[in-house]
């Protein structure tokens, strides 16, 4: 398993996913923005996409969501789970924890 410990290191993670990814099946999405509130995580639908369009990749997409071993929460329950649930009506999610 490839080594993903460093979010920060993004031409890292770039490598890494496409090393996961040999057929080239994921898209490389730009961030468009940067949303901070307390209610940001309720639009990750929205802006997953509006990157997907903005990449030429409309419609329904496999997304992965890349977590870290610390859990966050809001309003008692862990936020990858709320923003999986939000993405999984539109988009093929799967989850993945960084080391």
């Amino acid at each position: 398993m490839p080594n993903l410990s460093d979010p920060t290191n993004l031409e890292g993670l770039r490598r890494e996913l496409r090393l996961l990814d040999p057929d080239g099946r994921l898209a490389p999405l730009a961030m468009l923005r940067v949303t901070i509130s307390d209610d940001a995580h309720l639009h990750v639908k929205t802006a997953v996409a509006e990157a997907l369009a903005s990449a030429g990749k409309a419609g329904r997409a496999a997304v992965v969501v890349l977590t870290d071993t610390t859990a966050i929460m809001r309003d008692g329950a862990r936020l990858s789970l709320l923003v999986e649930d939000q993405l999984s009506d539109q988009f093929d999610v799967r989850t993945e924890q960084l080391d």
